[in-house]
């Protein structure tokens, strides 16, 4: 009887001594030992706070750093990325910028001349460098117009021939022309009979025509420093001619 108490008793000291190890064990499991609330502050006072927000992310270019992320990923269509250095973000995307409205882009685009769109430009204005909206044809040039996508170089302007000229909002190469001087009256010619009749000019065996206009419309000034228009009668109906888009010399 003596004998199975002692027993007892070694194999309640064994198992004791077995839980003792096992509770003392790195893989032991301690529960409530702190509870963590909605808010992500732990009893205590302490944050739980993951390292890598503090870590700056080196995107190249055609890549960016997406939002809640710790891996740069390659520009999706219709944007472009430069590239650079971004600090992780849980709500912000970054170096991901969209392509202007209506125009698109590859996989992968790093510049926005990379943003493409076809960009209807009517007749007398062009598409400038680096720009999603046509403007009116310079001086001196004439543009006719069409379709063009984004670029860094102008589209659809052309220069006129040497020693013509024009006044802005030209379309062709006929409405380059000459500037005639009449006594303080400027009158622009080109080598197109825009009315009927017109005053016809002969330049160098090449002949350039005035606009006229009748009377009944109007007499206008050719410039700040005239009150008479030139005129000619033709048929009973007197016609005034001018130009007072151009004021340079030529």
């Amino acid at each position: 009887m003596i004998r199975k108490i002692a027993y007892f008793f070694a194999l309640l000291f064994i198992s004791a001594n077995v839980y003792a190890v096992d509770i003392l064990s790195p893989n032991s499991v301690f529960e409530n030992q702190c509870t963590i609330s909605n808010t992500g502050v732990y009893s205590g006072g302490f944050k739980m706070i993951p390292i890598y927000e503090d870590i700056v992310y080196n995107c190249g270019a055609g890549y960016y750093l997406p939002a809640d992320s710790e891996e740069c990923i390659i520009c999706p269509e219709n944007s472009y990325c430069a590239g650079g250095n971004y600090t992780y973000s849980q709500t912000e995307s970054q170096g991901n910028i969209t392509c202007p409205v209506g125009s698109v882009s590859e996989i992968g685009s790093t510049n926005i001349l990379n943003c493409k769109s076809a960009i209807v430009c009517e007749l007398g204005y062009y598409l400038p460098a680096n720009s999603t909206e046509c403007s009116l044809c310079k001086e001196n040039h004439y543009c006719g117009g069409g379709e063009f996508n984004m670029s860094d170089q102008d589209f659809g302007i052309n220069e006129c021939p040497s020693e013509l000229v024009t006044p802005m909002g030209m379309a062709t190469i006929e409405q380059c022309g000459k500037i005639l001087h009449v006594g303080d009256n400027i009158i622009c010619l080109t080598s197109v009979q825009e009315t009927t009749p017109a005053l016809a000019v002969k330049i160098d065996d090449k002949v350039y025509y005035a606009k006229t206009t009748p009377i009944s419309v109007g007499i206008k000034p050719m410039n700040e420093n005239t009150t008479e228009s030139l005129r000619l009668k033709l048929d009973g109906v007197e016609y005034s001619i001018h130009d007072n888009t151009i004021k340079g010399e030529n």
